[in-house]
């Protein structure tokens, strides 16, 4: 009777064991062992470089500028460079015969650069160079009375001044810039046919030869028509001075050309307010001795463009 009793009791149990709910990770844990946890790892995803647009450089567009310290107030014209044909071309003709230092015609190529918008003033003189002007008239009349030397002494100081090259205008920029540059619509003298637009010559200007009265037919800058590059004065008033020594054309064409190696006299250009016409073409050409000064006779500046 004992053992009956006993037998019921371990079959009462064992019934209870099997009624009891297992869970499939208490199944894991009897079957496999103990559950090791892995470790989440996390796996960065490969770096993929921000995607960007590649843009084009950003090109500052080349433009004119005002040089202002010390007052100067020199306005600088941007002339974009390009080719042109050089000398007495179609269109240069003169009441006289075509002067035989104007060919031949030839190919001249140029880069960029700048030219002042007028001749360097008078008032413009007397900052750099700390004195007083030959025949001083006023502060916007061009200067005068100034040899090549003077000149380039001027641009050495502005230079200083500004922090920027300055310098004269090779003959090449020069007749390239009255021209009208790229924009040129083949005037014959700078900005026009019609000169009384745009020069002071013989012909509109009082002209008196007086010892006590210099520069008496000189006039103001900007009181003409600009050309095409918004320049003034390349034709008429006073002569400018250029770097180049003086030589005669060659045929053959040329880049940014600077003349003869050496010379007895320095080029002149544009005619002035007591010269006929003929000496205001943009083609016209003339020469002095760099150690001259005249009373019709200034320069104006240029600077290249990098």
């Amino acid at each position: 009777m004992i053992l009956l009793k006993f037998f019921v009791a371990c079959l009462f149990a064992m019934c209870a064991n099997l009624e009891k709910e297992t869970s499939p990770q208490e199944l894991k844990r009897s079957s496999l062992g103990p559950m090791v946890q892995r470790p989440i790892v996390s796996v960065p995803m490969k770096q993929r470089p921000l995607v960007t647009v590649q843009q084009r450089p950003h090109v500052v567009a080349k433009s004119s500028y005002t040089e202002m310290k010390f007052g100067l107030n020199l306005e600088m014209m941007y002339v974009e460079g390009g080719t042109f044909l050089m000398g007495a071309t179609s269109g240069q003709e003169s009441d006289v015969k075509t002067s035989f230092d104007e060919g031949p015609v030839h190919e001249v190529t140029l880069s960029d650069f700048y030219i002042g918008q007028t001749e360097v003033t008078q008032g413009q003189w007397k900052i750099v160079m700390g004195t007083e002007p030959y025949g001083f008239k006023g502060d916007d009349y061009p200067v005068v009375g100034v040899s090549w030397y003077d000149a380039v002494q001027f641009c050495e100081k502005l230079s200083q001044m500004t922090g920027r090259y300055y310098r004269l205008l090779t003959e090449a920029e020069w007749e390239y810039a009255a021209r009208g540059g790229n924009k040129s619509r083949q005037c014959k003298y700078a900005g026009s046919n019609d000169i009384d637009e745009v020069a002071w010559y013989a012909g509109n200007s009082e002209i008196l030869l007086d010892i006590d009265y210099p520069n008496i037919g000189i006039h103001p800058v900007r009181e003409k028509k600009t050309n095409e590059l918004s320049v003034y004065g390349m034709s008429g008033n006073v002569w400018e001075w250029c770097s180049d020594w003086f030589d005669n054309y060659s045929s053959s064409s040329a880049v940014n050309p600077k003349g003869a190696v050496n010379g007895s006299n320095r080029v002149i250009r544009g005619g002035s307010y007591s010269d006929s016409i003929w000496y205001c073409r943009v083609s016209a050409r003339y020469r002095s001795l760099p150690g001259n000064r005249y009373n019709n006779l200034g320069f104006r500046v240029a600077c290249s463009a990098k």
